[in-house]
């Protein structure tokens, strides 16, 4: 495939050993403008067409939108669009929504749901036409989140108890783990 090759030949010789390490997992870190979404979507075309790995094994996470946009794009171009469309490409955010929505059924949800953030909260509220503060609206979003975040996983599944019915916490939540000072890298020189 001359498409995956001339991305290789766009990058730099350490850029293009980051990109064909034969490794496993390997750490790229650089700055602003050096070529990171270049080297990883060199990486991912590599990899494919090497045979190294599937494209649905392949799973690309992108801190910015525009960045996870571009992946997509330049994969389409250097593996064709149905190649491309395989492998899971976007920011932490998206993919986890897309788990959630493949997985919805197995909680007993529908996977069709939106997510909203503080923008679409303040919209929805203005759009309502009753004599409420923002405050006490939000206010109780939280205490029904608590509510239905207290309920047992019996209870999720079944529904053998209403909404507004408190149960004390199963467990006590556990103290957070400390970061991990070590880091796994590959180095390229």
């Amino acid at each position: 495939m001359a498409a995956p090759l001339a991305l290789l030949d766009a990058l730099d010789p350490d850029q293009r050993a980051a990109a064909t390490y034969p490794g496993g997992v390997l750490e790229v870190i650089a700055g602003a403008g050096t070529g990171k979404t270049r080297v990883l979507t060199a990486r991912i075309a590599w990899l494919i067409t090497s045979g190294r790995a599937r494209p649905e094994e392949i799973c690309a996470v992108a801190f910015m939108n525009d960045a996870a946009r571009q992946i997509r794009e330049r994969l389409a171009t250097a593996l064709g669009e149905p190649v491309a469309r395989r492998v899971w490409v976007g920011t932490s955010h998206r993919l986890a929504a897309r788990v959630l929505r493949g997985q919805a059924a197995r909680f007993g949800r529908a996977g069709r749901f939106s997510i909203w953030d503080e923008h679409d909260v303040d919209a929805a509220l203005a759009a309502i036409p009753i004599d409420t503060t923002r405050a006490l609206a939000r206010a109780h979003a939280r205490a029904s989140a608590e509510r239905l975040g207290r309920r047992t996983k019996a209870e999720q599944w079944t529904g053998t108890r209403p909404y507004a019915t408190p149960s004390p916490p199963t467990s006590r939540p556990s103290a957070p783990r400390r970061p991990s000072t070590s880091t796994t890298s590959c180095a390229t020189r």
